[in-house]
């Protein structure tokens, strides 16, 4: 679900801008989902689960954040 900026980007810094996008804009659900989906690909189960839970309780009207939150179970 993530979308790297270029086929140069690595997870690791499309983890970085979607970081700063959720700082500067809270409530952008896709930068949050997006945030979370790239902790699962880098193998951060934990964390993404975290996340994603998150993000399906502040937002429960979301079908990607309550679908994505339910596949990491």
């Amino acid at each position: 679900m993530w979308r790297p900026a270029s086929s140069n980007t690595s997870a690791d810094d499309a983890a970085r801008i979607y970081e700063r996008l959720v700082q500067a804009f809270p409530e952008y659900v896709d930068a949050k989902l997006r945030l979370a989906c790239v902790a699962r690909d880098l193998g951060r189960a934990d964390a993404a689960v975290a996340q994603f839970r998150a993000v399906a309780d502040a937002h429960p009207t979301s079908l990607d954040a309550l679908a994505l939150a339910a596949r990491q179970l």
